[in-house]
């Protein structure tokens, strides 16, 4: 059996409102390879740090592309 590897995903967003911040939770929460994420607002780039499994950058952008939030790998 192959064993899971965990990443740290990195990404810059165009998260910006409260609303925003809902929105990113009710599209990554479902997702079971997601065991934490987390967005600091306080940063100029909106980062976004997701600690997960078998998930990688690109993953991410097409799930919030979904709400119009854009990322980028930083």
């Amino acid at each position: 059996m192959e064993k899971r590897k965990r990443k740290i995903l990195i990404l810059k967003t165009s998260i910006v409102t409260s609303l925003d911040l809902l929105q990113v939770g009710m599209l990554l929460n479902p997702h079971q390879q997601i065991i934490n994420w987390h967005v600091d607002l306080e940063d100029c780039d909106k980062v976004l740090r997701i600690d997960c499994f078998g998930l990688n950058e690109a993953d991410i952008v097409r799930i919030l592309i979904e709400v119009g939030i854009e990322a980028e790998r930083l």
